[in-house]
């Protein structure tokens, strides 16, 4: 067996006693954990089904390693004095063929994402739901209790001395003080001042940016100088290429100083576009997690069909152009909004 890399006669004196056992650790139940003792498989196996169960119900515990462990999970469930989370987790095998949790994770995360996240034909998500709800609402098991109380029977397994592990009343003690502890250092923190609100008005306008502009008009008054060059002596076929490029550019850059994208109470104006009502406004799609890449409108035609519209980051303006977008559509109550949206979502993953 792999040499202990904890103390745990120093780890159960720590002053934080909520982390210990549980979850204290983690980093060998990942890396580690075939090479564990019996004892210790029992600790972390149990910790990792509170935690991740705790974290996102028992169809995330179904698409982490430790499901690979189901059936040892629930026997360590048992061992450790926990029959009812142990009974929980029986239930959620019956989601499965024949009650068998397959023991490959890419197995069971296919069967997450292409049927549970999905229809979900067989309901499996409406039991797993049931049974994550009991779990939640379940009173009278304190992990951490259960965890101390295990090292503490099995001393030999975690290499040190019975007394050395505290008692439930040293435990609540211990407990009771560091949350005193951190609820005077949070007090002693200085407020920080709450930052105003960003008022959204009416009508919010941007344009692009000047960079873009002096580059386009830049290469197009270049163009228009080489090609003179050019006609004059070695190649007037290229130059003549080179100065309609140059008489294309420089209108171009002109135009787009005078680009404005503008939303108001009536849609979305865009030079030499047609108007976006608020009404047309079916969905939205991000181009990066923070907006910073823009952002894709979906439309619906008055003739029917639909478009997508792209807005671009980087335009000048006053307020970033999604969130006015997302202020407007709330506003003035588009049939897409971020609310409707999210929970289309939530309709899609059935957990409506």
């Amino acid at each position: 067996m792999r040499k202990r890399s904890y103390d745990y006669t120093a780890l159960l004196a720590a002053p934080e006693p909520w982390v210990i056992p549980l979850g204290v650790i983690e980093d060998l139940d990942v890396l580690y954990f075939d090479e564990l003792g019996e004892a210790e498989r029992v600790l972390c196996l149990v910790d990792a089904y509170v935690r991740e169960v705790n974290h996102g119900g028992h169809e995330y515990w179904f698409g982490t390693m430790y499901a690979d462990y189901a059936e040892e999970t629930a026997a360590a469930l048992e061992a450790i004095g926990a029959p009812p989370y142990a009974a929980y987790l029986r239930r959620a095998f019956a989601v499965w063929p024949d009650g068998q949790v397959p023991e490959d994770i890419d197995e069971r995360e296919d069967v997450i994402t292409d049927k549970w996240l999905a229809d979900d034909p067989d309901g499996a998500m409406k039991v797993l739901n049931a049974i994550d709800h009991e779990f939640y609402e379940h009173e009278g098991l304190d992990e951490a209790e259960l965890g101390y109380e295990w090292i503490r029977s099995n001393p030999e397994a975690f290499g040190i001395a019975p007394e050395d592990v505290p008692t439930a009343e040293e435990l609540k003690a211990r407990i009771d003080a560091a949350q005193t502890k951190s609820r005077a250092e949070l007090d002693a923190e200085p407020e920080k001042p709450e930052e105003p609100e960003v008022e959204i008005p009416e009508t919010v306008t941007w344009r692009l940016p000047p960079r873009g502009l002096w580059i386009t008009g830049g290469l197009g008054a270049l163009c228009l100088l080489l090609s003179w060059w050019m006609l004059g002596r070695i190649a007037p076929l290229f130059g003549g290429l080179v100065f309609a490029a140059g008489l294309a550019l420089i209108p171009t850059a002109l135009l787009r100083t005078r680009w404005r994208l503008v939303m108001d109470p009536k849609g979305i104006h865009e030079t030499r576009r047609p108007t976006i009502p608020w009404s047309h406004v079916t969905g939205c799609r991000m181009l990066s997690l923070v907006g910073l890449q823009g952002f894709e409108i979906e439309v619906t035609n008055p003739t029917g069909g639909s478009r997508v519209a792209w807005i671009s980051r980087g335009l000048i303006g006053p307020v970033p152009p999604f969130h006015v977008f997302l202020t407007m559509v709330e506003r003035h109550d588009a049939p897409w909004s971020p609310m409707s949206g999210l929970q289309s979502v939530r309709n899609s993953l059935g957990d409506s």
